[in-house]
């Protein structure tokens, strides 16, 4: 709690001590939280003493707080004013928030690598996609929500669906899928050649999969092959 007045701190409890890093209330009471150096920014106190000049009654505010060893750490901040002993304070509820900042930075990250990404890329739940990335709806045509409407199964070839139940019951029972192969339906009737990987996450049931278009490269691989196969009858028929 900090006086309006002078934004001097008047009372502060052990949790926030042992957050910041000081062994005793005396090393802070009587201070303010810019000479105490709180913040790793210390423009962040100027926005907070702008606070207590604010009629609104509470406020929230994230960033990087500092540490008495220059640790930094994000925090989210709650004040609130208050009255003590007939004097307007400020009275703040600190919490540290590093590990959901660092979650929060690494789903953004995923989230970029899931867009951008060159190949298939999806998340696939109780026989459904749950998520497909812009590359996989150019790949087959269809809109994401075409894609998510009815259970990925109705988009494999006939022929592939065996052995893709077998490829998603083995994930199912906690085994990867490295270089599986078979074919779907674009919206236009045509069938692409897909090469998968994909893991399983026993937690959620949830599939992870990526993908590559190898329909040209399987095509290339087979005319060569037609080719070799024509060329080595001429030889030994000559």
């Amino acid at each position: 709690i900090s006086r309006i007045s002078d934004a001097q701190l008047i009372s502060v409890n052990n949790t926030f001590l042992e957050l910041f890093g000081f062994e005793s209330k005396d090393q802070v009471i009587g201070k303010t939280a810019v000479e105490l150096n709180l913040w790793a920014n210390p423009k962040n106190g100027i926005v907070i003493l702008n606070f207590l000049n604010e009629t609104k009654i509470i406020k929230e505010f994230e960033a990087e707080g500092l540490k008495r060893n220059g640790q930094k750490f994000w925090m989210s901040a709650y004040f609130k004013k208050v009255m003590v002993a007939g004097s307007p304070c400020l009275m703040a509820s600190v919490i540290d928030i590093t590990e959901r900042k660092k979650a929060e930075a690494q789903l953004q990250e995923y989230h970029y690598f899931f867009k951008n990404s060159n190949d298939l890329c999806l998340i696939a739940n109780s026989g459904f996609f749950e998520i497909v990335n812009p590359t996989l709806q150019d790949a087959l045509g269809y809109t994401t929500k075409e894609l998510t409407g009815i259970p990925f199964f109705d988009f494999i070839h006939p022929d592939d669906i065996a052995g893709t139940v077998r490829e998603v019951e083995a994930l199912q029972n906690g085994v990867k899928t490295i270089n599986f192969k078979n074919r779907y339906r674009k919206k236009n009737g045509e069938y692409i050649l897909i090469e998968w990987n994909a893991a399983p996450d026993p937690g959620n049931g949830k599939i992870y999969a990526i993908g590559r278009d190898i329909t040209q490269r399987e095509k290339t691989i087979n005319e060569l092959e037609e080719s070799n196969s024509k060329f080595l009858k001429l030889f030994y028929s000559s």
